[in-house]
């Protein structure tokens, strides 16, 4: 996924999420509502 590109490229997370969501939002619409964010354990709220 794109966002791992961000990650690799130094951008901070929540930048390099939002970006992955905008690609997927318009590559896979039918899939941009059932990403979730885990960090140890618990799911984050985005």
């Amino acid at each position: 996924m794109k966002s791992y590109v961000g990650l690799s490229l130094g951008k901070a997370f929540e930048e390099a999420f939002n970006d992955g969501m905008i690609v997927l939002s318009t590559e896979s619409p039918a899939f941009s509502g059932v990403v979730e964010v885990w960090h140890n354990g618990e799911q984050l709220d985005w």
